[in-house]
């Protein structure tokens, strides 16, 4: 029997290979030797920052934070608050031993974390289930009041579904801008460091025209227009 009892703890990992390495350490066969089993009996951890380097995709830097760990036979209920500079995301779930599968759920999770990756994303919240099975990272993850900050243009009250194959995410949503409905859906290849989208927007032209002002620098009396259009764009 084992209790651990830690604060003020720092660390971090070396990723490279995480999927090959947890696979076959899933798969060997049991070593005979002592017969020795750990039992956590109580795990209390405070004050965790934790780095992480050569990871298949890049990571920002985070803080974790109310972390909770409760054994069971097989396995560790965990849950976690990690931070970075933009969010947080809380998530809880149970990692099974040895074979070092996680399985939970994002409860919130703040959108405006992935402005590590792109800075557009600026508001709204997700939750849903995730898995990590031999490297393999799957979430489905629903989308609430997002928000999105690109080249001046803003879509709001963005709400849809996002489910991850890692290196594939693909995405529907829905939500304002201009002044009218946009729909889109999208794909990206976090490898290939690619991505494909398809909308459709239906803007109030006076509103498209003070977007086009001032994204041209433009005088605010340059032009006018009124009416509404259907625009359909496509873009990767």
């Amino acid at each position: 029997p084992l209790s651990v009892a830690a604060s003020g703890v720092t660390g971090g990992a070396d990723l490279r290979d995480l999927g090959e390495r947890s696979g076959r350490e899933a798969s060997e066969e049991p070593v005979a030797g002592l017969p020795i089993r750990v039992v956590l009996r109580e795990v209390d951890l405070q004050d965790v920052v934790f780095a992480s380097a050569n990871a298949p995709f890049t990571i920002p830097d985070a803080t974790v934070s109310d972390v909770t760990v409760v054994p069971e036979p097989g396995a560790l209920v965990l849950g976690a608050r990690v931070t970075t500079e933009h969010g947080s995301v809380v998530a809880e779930g149970r990692l099974t031993l040895p074979g070092y599968n996680l399985t939970g759920t994002i409860t919130q999770g703040d959108v405006a974390v992935a402005q590590h990756w792109w800075l557009g994303a600026t508001g709204g919240t997700v939750s849903g289930p995730f898995s990590l099975r031999r490297g393999q990272l799957n979430a489905d993850l629903g989308l609430v009041d997002g928000q999105i900050d690109q080249s001046g243009f803003t879509v709001s009250k963005l709400a849809g579904n996002i489910a991850m194959r890692y290196p594939i995410i693909t995405t529907a949503l829905a939500g304002e801008g201009l002044g009218g409905p946009v729909t889109a859906e999208g794909t990206v290849n976090i490898a290939a460091l690619s991505y494909t989208a398809t909308g459709t927007a239906t803007p109030q032209l006076a509103d498209a025209a003070g977007w086009l002002k001032d994204l041209l620098g433009l005088e605010p009396d340059a032009f006018e227009a009124s009416g509404r259009a259907s625009v359909t764009a496509s873009v990767d």
